[in-house]
């Protein structure tokens, strides 16, 4: 369970999907506690289908562990540091790295400003053109955030324009659009 004040706490999701002739046990948890007053570390690891058809014909699958520092820097402003590995199940590897400052100007909007840096090195060049896995992957971008939190749900929406590398060629433009709106359902114990 998430404390809604602080985002500390665990949360699972997992299920049994069948894709074509291929059964997948799917998950997706986390586990957040605070490490001081400003500093937080998080735990998580999930798997899941590949979601292209060539991946999906073939049962090609993931599973992504690894964990995230959150470090307030004043009151305004975050530094996120994340890494991790995705094993896929055709022997690809991929370890990952992330850093994020997070600048939000007023504490009473739901407004951040984001400068974002992503990269991975996969093991495997040749995935049998199953789904986009260059061997090097560098982005950076700038982002708008906005999250709101009511009781019940939460929506989310971030825009960021920025720069990204693919192996050895040339860096060429990016861009990210990302909405969420999530549903807290509560289960309730009724005795009779």
């Amino acid at each position: 369970m998430i404390e809604s004040a602080t985002a500390n706490g665990w949360t699972l999701e997992a299920g049994l999907f069948e894709q074509g002739d291929h059964t997948l046990l799917t998950f997706d948890g986390s586990y957040r506690t605070a490490l001081a007053e400003k500093t937080a570390v998080e735990l998580f690891a999930n798997r899941d289908w590949v979601e292209t058809q060539p991946a999906l014909d073939a049962g090609t699958n993931f599973t992504f562990v690894g964990a995230a520092l959150d470090q307030g820097l004043g009151e305004h402003v975050t530094l996120v540091g994340l890494a991790g590995t995705q094993f896929f199940s055709d022997d690809n590897r991929r370890d990952h790295g992330r850093l994020r400052l997070i600048y939000q100007p007023s504490l009473d909007l739901s407004l951040t400003l984001q400068a974002r840096y992503r990269m991975y090195r996969s093991s495997e060049e040749d995935v049998g053109r199953e789904y986009f896995n260059p061997e090097d992957y560098q982005e950076s971008m700038l982002a708008l955030g906005w999250r709101q939190r009511f009781a019940g749900w939460s929506a989310g929406l971030t825009a960021g324009f920025g720069r990204e590398k693919i192996n050895q060629d040339p860096s060429q433009s990016a861009r990210l659009f990302d909405l969420t709106y999530k549903v807290l359902f509560v289960a309730r114990n009724f005795c009779g």
